[in-house]
């Protein structure tokens, strides 16, 4: 199996609770040097003791904090857990590969250590999947998008339960780079072993490759509840996209779309008006963080972007040109 015990094989350092029957989800929190977020992530989960979870910590961190203060909070739980250190070297795919492969329950659950769970959000996850006789391979919900003050700046959901088969939701991830968010998304395990795990060579656009084949090979259910928030700030892993790098990040995801022409996952004139929506949308978002905290500068290059030969060949995209137009004039001096 692909989701195999990947911790077996580093020797590293772990801590758990004893064994309990197999779980409904396993929530798998990957970390790196911020125990202080992680503390926040950590309160939100027990805010909520459920007797069907288990929790993974999986530790990238070159320091002691953040697995002394797992084992804090730990000591109350009434639910299994289990804290690994990772050995030096993985990257945060990895990390992620690592949880999944320690994970005991029928369906994972990823929230990186700088997202939380709602009052209520977990409830309402275990609520759907128990109602669950189709086996849903793939699951999505709602979040909020909030600062690291935890100001909502957009509520993200859907307005019913519905699935999307493959096409309509690859289609919709194509089109829209904010699509999909960590938090958002549950996995029936046994589907990582049918498509595979994350991929580090796909850094950075690694979300949008695993939500590419978890899509194209089972559409997606969504959902209304609004389950967890989703942490926009300059730590964060989306916002490396507005560095130095900002080039090579636009190359890897125009790879990612070669990869879904090769493979004929979309007709080629809805993956070009797809592809034409989503790189308008991704620059415009970089340049939108950019000027929100001031960094005019690294705005005018984010536009500029505008003018790179595999953006400028996309077709126009009318939803996007008025506030392409209106950036324009705001960076013109």
């Amino acid at each position: 199996m692909v989701a195999k015990n990947l911790a077996n094989e580093m020797n590293s350092p772990e801590k758990a609770s004893q064994p309990c029957p197999e779980p409904l989800l396993s929530i798998c929190i990957p970390t790196y040097n911020r125990p202080a977020l992680l503390k926040r992530t950590l309160t939100s989960l027990q805010a909520e003791q459920h007797a069907d979870i288990e929790v993974i910590v999986t530790d990238n961190s070159d320091n002691q904090e953040s697995q002394l203060l797992v084992e804090h909070f730990f000591q109350a739980a009434l639910y299994p857990w289990r804290y690994h250190k990772n050995g030096p070297g993985l990257d945060a795919h990895e990390n992620m590969n690592v949880g999944i492969g320690l994970s005991r329950g029928e369906y994972v659950y990823i929230v990186h250590d700088d997202d939380y769970l709602l009052p209520g959000g977990l409830a309402q996850i275990l609520q759907r999947l128990r109602d669950n006789p189709q086996h849903y391979q793939v699951l999505m919900f709602g979040v909020k998008v909030v600062s690291m003050g935890q100001m909502t700046l957009k509520r993200q959901a859907f307005k019913r339960a519905d699935y999307l088969a493959p096409a309509t939701a690859l289609e919709k991830l194509f089109s829209n780079s904010s699509f999909a968010r960590q938090p958002s998304i549950v996995v029936r395990k046994e589907a990582y072993d049918k498509v595979g795990l994350w991929d580090p060579s796909k850094s950075p656009p690694g979300d949008i490759d695993m939500w590419m084949r978890l899509f194209g090979e089972f559409g997606v259910y969504t959902f209304p509840e609004v389950v967890a928030a989703y942490t926009v700030h300059t730590g964060a892993l989306t916002m490396l996209s507005v560095s130095e790098n900002s080039v090579f990040h636009i190359g890897a995801f125009q790879n990612i779309f070669e990869i879904a022409r090769q493979r004929k996952l979309l007709p080629e004139k809805v993956l070009d008006r797809s592809r034409a929506s989503f790189f308008h949308q991704f620059i415009l978002a970089c340049t939108f963080r950019c000027l929100v905290i001031g960094e005019i500068g690294t705005a005018r290059k984010m536009m500029r972007l505008f003018y790179l030969p595999t953006i400028r060949q996309l077709p126009p995209s009318m939803k996007w040109l008025p506030l392409k137009l209106l950036f324009r004039l705001l960076l013109m001096s």
